[in-house]
């Protein structure tokens, strides 16, 4: 089930980034709850870039949006 659900998660955060119109998003998901931030601080890192809003889902899945 979680397979279907971080397929699902790609295709919705590649249908956003491709609309262009709510900043660059991400895909991330946590298993450890303790290091949620942790990793975001690291993917944004990554990618130089900002970090300008932050939505937790159910489950520890992440979505990451930034308006850089």
């Amino acid at each position: 089930m979680d397979r279907a659900k971080h397929q699902a998660a790609r295709r919705w955060v590649s249908a956003v980034n491709h609309w262009g119109q709510l900043g660059t998003w991400a895909f991330h998901a946590c298993r450890d709850p303790q290091k949620v931030i942790e990793e975001i601080k690291g993917i944004m890192n990554s990618d130089g870039q900002s970090l300008s809003e932050l939505k937790v889902g159910a489950g520890a899945d992440t979505a990451i949006s930034s308006n850089a």
